[in-house]
């Protein structure tokens, strides 16, 4: 096997890759485009069989093989088979081993890659006290989306638990299968249901204006430094957003989308809310793909402050459904339609529910998105994962300062339980604000 860049083998890149190509273009910080995920497996662990699936695993799949060029003035990508590096980090002996570890994962997190060259991923694995260990992934944006990273650790687990059955391993089958997803994207491209598509999203965006949580402006393209803070939803509070889920027959990704809605409206006393929601773009053909797939569109949603969250989030429900009609739609296209150039269309929102219970003997204690891609404004992240859930903000340093941030996070949580000791209450009600906050106003 060898390298196919002389040659017409060379693919477009995806919809979902140019976007992140024209971003990563006028972004100086170049580290906000890793997408950093981490497991961490309670020993015991066989560690030669492990670091032996990673390689295995890796040099199958076609994003760890992946260079780009630029032919003509336009960006393509072709197969580059190499030999895959697994690096592995011992913090076994370090009497603070988790602490050093998580350390060593935020330096790596910023390291500066450029798409069209040097290596756009990094592998570790990571050994902790008492046999536990970390698999690390680090890959360039443009490779990957998170969904694509979780259908490595299943085969990275398929592979440890010598399901043969459950795997293809074939790296020429692999890159086939790859280069049919970038062929169907294609396909979308030059048909005329994309010019269908555009139409609906001109007439759908008319009159919008695009929002934000923060009253300065920034007229930089680039996403900067980013500020992050993080909280975990306590057992009772999962417990009771579980039961609102199941009593109103909603999603509880849906369930989450309505909670951020809510606060937004919360905080800005907005009533036409457009959020920037990430749409996996996965049909039946691309479902099984490690690729970079995800699409970035406009929730638009007007929202009154004597609606509950159960109808705010049947009505997301079918706005969803809607947007996934007309999803497939590139989203840096729609943000040329409606002139924020780059600056997204609101609050970044990512719901993910996944579940990671049964991989690798059901001994996976902790997965973290320590790096989710670039921020322009303002971005919630839920993860729930195994009866615990997670909430990463991130926000752009210039149009916000550390502890706006975290008043934010507070506001969000007191949102939260509000609704869960009465779900049926009208938003409009609820006061986000602490009482130091009210009394200062």
């Amino acid at each position: 096997m060898g390298d196919d860049k002389g040659t017409d083998c060379s693919l477009p890149l995806t919809a979902a890759q140019l976007g992140i190509w024209f971003s990563a273009a006028v972004n100086s910080d170049k580290s906000t485009f890793n997408i950093v995920e981490y497991s961490k497996i309670c020993g015991p662990v066989d560690f030669g069989r492990l670091s032996s699936a990673i390689r295995r695993v890796a040099a199958a799949t076609s994003v760890f093989h992946t260079s780009f060029l630029v032919r003509d003035g336009i960006p393509r990508q072709y197969r580059s088979v190499r030999e895959i590096e697994l690096e592995i980090v011992d913090f076994s002996l370090d009497p603070h081993c988790d602490a050093s570890a998580e350390q060593w994962i935020l330096r790596d997190s910023r390291t500066i890659t450029e798409i069209n060259q040097g290596e756009l991923y990094r592998l570790a694995l990571i050994r902790l006290s008492k046999g536990s260990v970390i698999i690390y992934i680090r890959c360039h944006h443009v490779l990957i989306d998170q969904y694509g990273i979780r259908l490595v650790l299943e085969s990275i687990d398929a592979a440890y638990k010598r399901e043969e059955s459950l795997l293809s391993l074939d790296a020429v089958s692999q890159w086939n299968g790859y280069a049919g997803v970038v062929h169907e994207d294609a396909l979308y491209h030059a048909s005329n249901r994309r010019a269908t598509d555009g139409k609906f999203w001109r007439e759908h965006l008319e009159g919008f204006s695009r929002f934000s949580l923060s009253d300065k402006f920034d007229s930089a393209f680039e996403t900067g430094v980013t500020i992050r803070h993080s909280f975990e939803l306590t057992e009772d509070l999962n417990l009771s957003i579980e039961q609102i889920a199941s009593s109103e027959k909603l999603n509880w990704s849906r369930l989450g989308v309505a909670f951020i809605i809510a606060y937004l409206q919360r905080a800005s006393g907005s009533k036409d809310l457009t959020i920037s929601l990430l749409y996996r773009n996965r049909d039946e053909k691309s479902r099984h793909v490690p690729a970079m797939l995800v699409n970035t569109l406009p929730l638009r949603i007007r929202v009154e402050g004597k609606e509950s969250i159960a109808t705010i989030g049947h009505r997301i429900d079918e706005a969803i459904c809607l947007l996934k009609e007309y999803g497939r739609f590139p989203g840096y296209e729609i943000d040329r339609l409606v002139g924020t150039e780059s600056r997204g269309f609101g609050p970044i929102v990512n719901i993910v529910a996944d579940s990671y219970a049964s991989l690798f003997n059901s001994q996976i204690s902790d997965t973290v998105n320590f790096n989710i891609g670039p921020v322009s404004d303002f971005s919630f992240h839920i993860y729930r994962r195994e009866k615990r859930t997670v909430v990463h903000l991130r926000a752009k340093a210039s149009l916000y300062t550390h502890s706006e941030v975290v008043r934010h996070a507070l506001r969000l949580q007191r949102l939260l339980a509000a609704v869960a000791s009465d779900p049926g209450m009208a938003i409009g009600d609820i006061d986000v604000l602490s009482p130091d906050e009210r009394r200062q106003l």
